[in-house]
Protein backbone atom coordinates (compact mmCIF):
# COMPACT_ATOMS: atom_id res chain seq x y z
CA UNK A 1 0.00 0.00 0.00
CA UNK A 2 1.25 2.80 -1.22
CA UNK A 3 1.71 6.43 1.65
CA UNK A 4 -0.77 9.05 1.12
CA UNK A 5 0.50 12.64 0.81
CA UNK A 6 -1.94 15.24 2.94
CA UNK A 7 -1.51 18.82 1.65
CA UNK A 8 -1.60 21.11 4.39
CA UNK A 9 -0.87 24.62 5.69
CA UNK A 10 2.18 24.73 7.83
CA UNK A 11 1.88 28.00 8.65
CA UNK A 12 3.17 29.27 5.18
CA UNK A 13 1.82 31.20 2.11
CA UNK A 14 2.11 28.25 0.12
CA UNK A 15 0.73 24.61 1.12
CA UNK A 16 3.60 22.50 1.71
CA UNK A 17 4.18 18.90 1.39
CA UNK A 18 4.40 16.83 4.68
CA UNK A 19 4.15 13.31 5.44
CA UNK A 20 3.28 13.71 8.78
CA UNK A 21 1.86 16.48 11.77
CA UNK A 22 5.68 17.04 12.89
CA UNK A 23 6.81 17.87 9.25
CA UNK A 24 6.00 21.20 9.32
CA UNK A 25 7.69 23.97 11.27
CA UNK A 26 8.96 27.44 11.28
CA UNK A 27 11.67 28.85 9.30
CA UNK A 28 14.40 30.30 10.54
CA UNK A 29 13.55 33.82 9.62
CA UNK A 30 10.44 33.46 11.99
CA UNK A 31 12.24 32.35 14.84
CA UNK A 32 14.70 35.25 14.18
CA UNK A 33 12.47 37.77 14.15
CA UNK A 34 10.25 35.76 17.07
CA UNK A 35 13.32 35.85 19.51
CA UNK A 36 13.64 39.48 18.53
CA UNK A 37 11.05 40.92 19.25
CA UNK A 38 11.24 38.72 22.96
CA UNK A 39 14.31 40.14 23.45
CA UNK A 40 12.92 43.76 22.99
CA UNK A 41 10.39 43.07 25.06
CA UNK A 42 12.85 41.26 27.89
CA UNK A 43 14.64 44.91 27.81
CA UNK A 44 11.87 46.78 28.42
CA UNK A 45 11.21 45.13 31.75
CA UNK A 46 14.62 45.53 33.11
CA UNK A 47 14.80 48.88 32.09
CA UNK A 48 11.39 49.61 34.22
CA UNK A 49 12.59 47.69 36.97
CA UNK A 50 15.89 49.21 37.17
CA UNK A 51 13.29 52.80 37.60
CA UNK A 52 11.56 51.02 40.00
CA UNK A 53 14.43 50.17 42.09
CA UNK A 54 16.17 53.71 41.58
CA UNK A 55 12.77 55.40 42.77
CA UNK A 56 12.32 53.50 45.52
CA UNK A 57 15.89 54.07 47.03
CA UNK A 58 15.46 57.59 46.50
CA UNK A 59 12.05 57.64 48.37
CA UNK A 60 13.47 55.64 50.84
CA UNK A 61 16.42 58.29 51.58
CA UNK A 62 13.80 60.80 51.90
CA UNK A 63 11.68 59.17 54.33
CA UNK A 64 14.66 58.44 56.43
CA UNK A 65 16.32 61.81 56.03
CA UNK A 66 12.91 63.57 57.11
CA UNK A 67 12.56 61.63 59.88
CA UNK A 68 15.99 61.95 61.24
CA UNK A 69 15.94 65.36 60.68
CA UNK A 70 12.71 65.55 62.94
CA UNK A 71 14.25 63.27 65.66
CA UNK A 72 17.60 65.75 66.18
CA UNK A 73 14.87 68.91 65.60
CA UNK A 74 13.40 67.55 68.70
CA UNK A 75 16.05 66.64 70.68
CA UNK A 76 17.32 70.64 70.27
CA UNK A 77 13.79 71.81 70.89
CA UNK A 78 13.67 69.73 74.30
CA UNK A 79 16.95 70.79 75.59
CA UNK A 80 17.52 73.80 77.73
CA UNK A 81 18.46 77.16 75.97
CA UNK A 82 21.62 77.85 77.69
CA UNK A 83 23.11 74.12 77.11
CA UNK A 84 22.15 74.28 73.21
CA UNK A 85 23.49 78.12 73.17
CA UNK A 86 27.04 76.16 73.94
CA UNK A 87 27.15 73.46 72.16
CA UNK A 88 29.22 72.78 69.26
CA UNK A 89 28.51 70.82 65.85
CA UNK A 90 27.45 67.36 66.61
CA UNK A 91 27.71 64.23 64.21
CA UNK A 92 25.55 61.83 64.56
CA UNK A 93 25.17 58.48 62.52
CA UNK A 94 21.83 56.30 61.84
CA UNK A 95 21.12 52.82 60.57
CA UNK A 96 18.96 52.18 57.33
CA UNK A 97 15.77 52.79 59.38
CA UNK A 98 16.57 55.95 60.78
CA UNK A 99 17.96 54.63 64.20
CA UNK A 100 20.89 55.79 65.70
CA UNK A 101 23.71 53.88 65.36
CA UNK A 102 27.43 53.89 66.68
CA UNK A 103 30.04 55.59 64.72
CA UNK A 104 32.18 52.77 64.43
CA UNK A 105 28.91 50.66 63.54
CA UNK A 106 29.01 48.89 59.64
CA UNK A 107 24.72 49.44 59.76
CA UNK A 108 25.79 53.46 59.99
CA UNK A 109 23.98 54.45 56.36
CA UNK A 110 23.06 58.02 57.40
CA UNK A 111 25.11 60.86 58.83
CA UNK A 112 23.70 63.83 60.59
CA UNK A 113 25.60 67.27 61.36
CA UNK A 114 24.03 70.00 63.30
CA UNK A 115 25.00 73.11 64.21
CA UNK A 116 23.60 76.26 66.25
CA UNK A 117 24.52 79.94 65.37
CA UNK A 118 23.42 83.15 66.13
CA UNK A 119 20.41 83.86 64.40
CA UNK A 120 20.88 87.19 62.63
CA UNK A 121 18.91 89.60 60.53
CA UNK A 122 15.41 89.00 61.96
CA UNK A 123 14.72 91.79 64.26
CA UNK A 124 15.92 93.34 67.76
CA UNK A 125 15.12 90.20 69.67
CA UNK A 126 17.26 88.22 67.92
CA UNK A 127 19.58 88.02 71.44
CA UNK A 128 16.64 85.38 72.17
CA UNK A 129 16.92 83.37 69.00
CA UNK A 130 19.30 80.95 67.61
CA UNK A 131 19.68 79.22 64.55
CA UNK A 132 19.82 75.55 63.85
CA UNK A 133 20.58 73.83 60.70
CA UNK A 134 21.05 70.21 60.50
CA UNK A 135 22.18 68.59 57.08
CA UNK A 136 21.89 64.48 56.89
CA UNK A 137 24.10 62.49 54.20
CA UNK A 138 24.70 59.49 53.48
CA UNK A 139 28.67 58.26 52.04
CA UNK A 140 27.28 55.36 50.44
CA UNK A 141 25.35 58.69 47.88
CA UNK A 142 27.44 60.96 47.65
CA UNK A 143 24.45 62.62 45.57
CA UNK A 144 22.33 62.66 48.01
CA UNK A 145 21.96 65.67 50.75
CA UNK A 146 18.81 66.38 53.10
CA UNK A 147 19.15 69.95 54.88
CA UNK A 148 16.84 71.36 57.79
CA UNK A 149 16.39 75.23 59.12
CA UNK A 150 14.88 76.05 62.43
CA UNK A 151 15.19 78.44 65.31
CA UNK A 152 15.10 78.53 68.84
CA UNK A 153 13.43 80.80 70.86
CA UNK A 154 14.78 81.75 74.68
CA UNK A 155 11.51 81.24 76.73
CA UNK A 156 9.69 80.61 80.13
CA UNK A 157 12.19 80.51 82.98
CA UNK A 158 15.32 80.62 80.07
CA UNK A 159 14.79 84.53 79.78
CA UNK A 160 16.99 86.69 81.98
Amino acid sequence: MKSQHVMRSCGCRELRRCRNAGACGFSLVEVVLALGVATFAIIGIFAITQTGLVSFRDSQNESVGVSIGQQVLSQYMLARYDAVATSRPVTNFYDVRGLEAATNSTNAIYRSVSGISAATGLSSTTNNLLRLQVEITSPSQPYWKKSFVSFIARQGEDLP
